[in-house]
């Protein structure tokens, strides 16, 4: 009796781990399964690419919800789970977003391939201060390093970071190699044309100055078209400027005689709309693309609509004359 009791165990035992290896290689076959390359992404910017570049060979979803602020996302356990359901994870980078190296890292052996897209692109210094020794003076000067991280608003690096998507999907399906490098050449090709209607509208502009009452996110599209950009805040979208702030910027708007003040999307544009109601500027969007909201993902907006519609308003911002 006891030896069939010990038989009964045994063929449980060996039924179970039979149905949990069955269940692992379907989670680990996605592609196998539905015929394309899993992928997720965190924001929008690498989703959109993703989408562009592997078309109908790919399938993309974002990791964080709609409207998350990506700087400060904390991921959940059951991202792990979804992760080690894809082919792919991309992210932005490490200053975009700080924690997706320790989730990559967490994946382990059998996670997905992991691509940190914008690795490579030549970030710029906003401030550079550290704790240095002057040897003329003997004293010591704390300074702090910042950059911005919003890369793609340079649409040179948006075409590099496509390159390097294409790249990675081809290395995943190499099948699919022609189609997706026919895919983001066609894309860059558009990116290319957009970044020349933006050098066309600044050229025939009858002022340079961005003023923008929201945190500083647009440090690569001014260095880009030679543009004076003049931010509220610091990089946090949650810091508040203090008076003397408030103050430089309306220095900057009866200096330069701009009539508009930006603000950015999905955030409430307080800061804009006091010195709008102070100095009697109007109030534009500026898109920095990487954040929309669960009603423009489900439209299916893109990121050359984002992009657009921050050319159609700079032309309006900065006193476009051109034909």
């Amino acid at each position: 009796m006891m030896k069939r009791n010990r038989l009964f165990i045994v063929s449980v035992v060996i039924v179970a781990i039979s149905l949990f290896v069955v269940v692992l290689l379907v989670d680990r076959s996605h592609k196998e399964r539905d015929g394309k390359v899993s992928v997720i992404a965190t924001i929008f910017p690498v989703f959109d690419f993703v989408r562009v570049v592997g078309g109908g060979r790919v399938s993309v979803s974002m990791l964080m919800p709609p409207g998350t602020e990506a700087h400060s996302y904390e991921p959940k356990p059951s991202d792990i789970g979804k992760l080690n359901k894809a082919d792919l994870f991309v992210f932005m980078d490490k200053d975009m977003e700080p924690w997706a190296l320790d989730l990559a890292a967490g994946l382990g052996a059998e996670g997905p391939k992991v691509l940190e897209a914008g690795l490579g692109v030549p970030v710029m210094l906003l401030e550079s201060e550290e704790h240095v020794h002057d040897e003329d003076d003997g004293a010591y000067h704390t300074r702090s390093i910042a950059y911005d991280p919003h890369i793609w608003l340079d649409l040179t690096n948006a075409s590099y970071i496509v390159k390097r998507i294409s790249e990675e999907l081809s290395e995943i399906d190499p099948e699919g190699t022609n189609y997706y490098a026919t895919n983001a050449s066609s894309y860059i090709d558009k990116l290319a044309e957009l970044d020349a209607e933006f050098m066309e509208a600044v050229r025939n502009s009858s002022t340079r100055t961005i003023v923008h009452g929201g945190h500083y996110a647009f440090g690569y599209l001014a260095n880009r078209y030679g543009l004076e950009y003049v931010a509220a805040q610091g990089f946090s979208p949650d810091s508040e400027p203090g008076p003397k702030q408030m103050m430089q910027l309306m220095d900057v708007i009866k200096r330069t005689g701009v009539k508009y003040i930006f603000y950015e999307e999905l955030i409430e544009p307080k800061v804009a709309k006091a010195i709008s109601e102070e100095t009697g500027v109007g109030m534009l969007l500026l898109h920095a693309g990487h954040n929309v909201s669960k009603q423009q993902l489900e439209s299916g907006v893109s990121f050359l609509d984002l992009m657009e519609g921050n050319l159609d308003n700079l032309k309006i911002g900065l006193g476009y004359h051109g034909i």
